[in-house]
């Protein structure tokens, strides 16, 4: 397994989301105002992260906050971290936002997204170890993106190499969580393959080598094309 990627966030090796709009939810116009679909929005939001901590593959640590005083709203947006302690319930996560940017900024603070960093327990060689940004959150709006920067859940790690163990304790867990998740929000999961895996909904491939029918080594030859 390769973890501890330079490419964090920004290049995953596979990433999954689900699409307000797609599921029929209605348009955030007003970020103040529409107060009934932001909370729609959270309550996907809450579902999705309640599910991924329940098999332990994403538990919240701390949130980079994009946003503006209200006061600022036509202003450009600041960005700021906020911790999460483990004090905080999930499904409180607005309210505690709110009551966090309201100590900094003595005012109503109105965000239009927020990026999670978080821990996660991989299962690897009999044992259970916690990593951090194994996983990436993402929420705005529009979506609720969900990003893997490491390669547990194929069958050969990013250079090719077997890692049957490894695939076989951890891929299980995270096609049950995007399903049960799938299942928990009622809208359908989007995905796409990428240069490092190829992607079957939930389940994830390596790339395939033509001339030699072996699993590619994206670490050092990420599949190019339409992904770039």
């Amino acid at each position: 397994m390769i973890i501890n990627r330079k490419n964090t966030a920004e290049d995953p090796v596979a990433e999954w989301f689900y699409d307000f709009c797609v599921a029929g939810m209605e348009v955030v116009d007003d970020l103040i105002n529409d107060k009934e679909k932001i909370t729609m929005r959270f309550e996907s939001l809450y579902k999705v992260l309640k599910v991924l901590k329940k098999h332990k593959l994403f538990s919240p640590t701390k949130i980079l906050l994009s946003g503006v005083p209200k006061s600022k709203y036509d202003s450009n947006p600041e960005d700021f971290y906020l911790s999460i302690n483990d004090n905080v319930k999930i499904d409180e996560l607005e309210n505690f936002i709110k009551k966090e940017t309201k100590k900094i900024y003595n005012e109503d603070f109105v965000f239009s997204d927020i990026h999670f960093f978080g821990n996660s327990t991989i299962f690897e060689q009999g044992k259970e170890i916690v990593y951090n940004n194994a996983f990436f959150i993402y929420f705005d709006y529009n979506l609720i993106e969900i990003k893997t920067d490491i390669d547990a859940w194929i069958p050969y790690n990013l250079k090719g190499i077997e890692q049957k163990e490894t695939y076989r304790a951890n891929a299980p867990r995270l096609e049950k969580t995007l399903q049960e998740m799938e299942n928990e929000l009622g809208f359908e999961t989007m995905f796409s393959d990428n240069k490092y895996t190829r992607i079957n909904k939930f389940k994830l491939y390596n790339w395939i080598d033509d001339a030699t029918g072996k699993p590619r080594n994206v670490w050092d030859n990420p599949v190019r094309g339409y992904f770039d």
